[in-house]
């Protein structure tokens, strides 16, 4: 999905477009060959150091949380996945958008939703059941609020998505 297609949309849910395409940046950086912004590397940082103090499992080595951010940095979608190093992507991110602001937690989740809708729409489901199904496969990028917001505007989304 194009950029400017997330940014209509975040606009829609009440993000400003800048938010947007920060966000947008940041998830999409590492395919597109460009670098992180400076702030929120510095988030990362620390999320990522603190998920390795609180949750790693030899408290003590400094080498994981720089493990940690390189792989949160490693693909495009990372924090998408279920299991595994992509739940701990998806809590460093989030903790990293959270401490940007609430406008950025939303777009985060709004991308990785519009992503996933807009990757299957060809798959003959409607679209409440490719949310469903969204929140089945990704629940560590799932919100509620982005998932009712997508239902309330589904024949807007369906026609532009072809759904």
């Amino acid at each position: 999905m194009e950029w400017a297609d997330h940014d209509r949309w975040a606009e829609k849910f009440g993000i400003s477009e800048r938010v947007s395409r920060e966000v947008n940046k940041i998830i999409d950086s590492i395919d597109q060959g460009g670098s992180l912004p400076a702030e929120y590397e510095k988030h990362l940082e620390v999320c990522s150091q603190k998920w390795a103090d609180e949750k790693g499992a030899a408290k003590g080595n400094s080498a994981l949380g720089m493990v940690i951010k390189e792989n949160t940095k490693r693909g495009h979608d990372k924090s998408r996945g279920a299991k595994t190093d992509t739940d701990i992507a998806a809590e460093v991110q989030h903790c990293a958008m959270q401490r940007l602001g609430e406008d950025y937690v939303n777009a985060w989740y709004l991308h990785h939703h519009l992503d996933y809708l807009h990757e299957n729409r060809n798959a003959d489901k409607n679209t409440e059941k490719l949310i469903s199904e969204y929140e089945e496969k990704h629940p560590s990028t799932y919100s509620k609020e982005v998932a009712n917001f997508l239902l309330e505007n589904e024949r807007e989304l369906s026609d532009e998505l072809g759904i």
